[in-house]
């Protein structure tokens, strides 16, 4: 709808053919992925440090570690360090459990934090409107997006700091305040790799609330809508791909 120039893959392709991520200017995962192979987590850190752009839509991805089997029709997760895998690198737990441990903001900038999940849903609140990607947005600082928040949400962890959340030093765009990182705070941030890379996170799976809202759809919130989101989520998708759009004016002779 937008004139993106746009292709789809499931995790079991990512999984088996990583280099495909390779082969685009952004990679995008598009809501609640929770759970990845440890290939699908070596290519995304790939494609990030070969200088592809990458968004994350919703929340909560590349959490548990799992083993893809039978060509991807079957999922292994203890979802425990008791997995009997000898390799600590290789047990089916969190990924920040694993020896080493791989953080999730590590890629994505910003991590599932909450525990109890005892909260309701909620507002962003703009942070920077100056960035450029805020560019005819309409936003203050302090402007409020209504219902886009999920109950599971990322945030910059609590012993981190935007400055270096995982090392990387993010922009806040938007942000949800309940207290802390366990109690339910979530952010939309994005950083710029060492490779040049973008990384974007919207840090909630009801970010897509706010683009669009199909009325057939049951299981979406409705009514949440916002011309100023769509504008933001154009300009930074045309950043991250490249998109270069004609000025809406225009002149005649």
């Amino acid at each position: 709808r937008n004139g993106y120039d746009v292709s789809y893959q499931s995790d079991v392709i990512t999984d088996a053919w990583p280099r495909t991520l390779l082969s685009h200017k952004l990679d995008v995962v598009a809501g609640h992925d929770e759970y990845w192979s440890k290939g699908m987590r070596d290519a995304w850190d790939t494609a990030r440090n070969r200088g592809h752009n990458l968004a994350f839509m919703g929340a909560n991805a590349a959490y548990w570690q799992v083993v893809m089997q039978r060509g991807g029709r079957d999922i292994l997760a203890y979802k425990s360090l008791y997995d009997p895998n000898p390799n600590p690198a290789l047990k089916t737990a969190m990924f920040r459990e694993l020896t080493p441990p791989r953080y999730e903001c590590a890629l994505i900038g910003i991590q599932a934090q909450g525990v109890a999940l005892n909260w309701q849903p909620g507002d962003y609140t703009v942070v920077d409107p100056t960035d450029p990607w805020m560019r005819g947005t309409g936003f203050k600082r302090g402007s409020i997006v209504k219902g886009i928040v999920s109950v599971e949400s990322d945030t910059i962890p609590g012993n981190q700091t935007a400055a270096s959340s995982c090392g990387n030093a993010l922009t806040v765009f938007f942000h949800r305040e309940l207290g802390g990182d366990k109690n339910g705070n979530a952010d939309a941030t994005r950083y710029v790799a060492p490779s040049g890379a973008i990384v974007f996170a919207s840090g909630s799976h009801q970010f897509s609330w706010g683009l669009t809202d199909i009325r057939y759809d049951p299981f979406m919130g409705h009514g949440f809508q916002s011309t100023g989101l769509q504008r933001f989520m154009r300009n930074a998708f045309d950043a991250m791909t490249g998109t270069a759009r004609a000025s809406a004016s225009r002149s005649t002779r």
